[in-house]
């Protein structure tokens, strides 16, 4: 049980980070390549 917690947590994280990177990492690259 502590494993699948562990597991769920971490992808929890992931895409908590990912869905708050996702939008400045889009226009920092967008800013650059135009």
């Amino acid at each position: 049980d502590m494993v699948m917690l562990a597991i769920n947590n971490a992808s929890a994280a992931k895409s908590i980070f990912s869905r708050c990177m996702a939008p400045w990492n889009t226009s920092k690259y967008n800013n650059i390549t135009d």
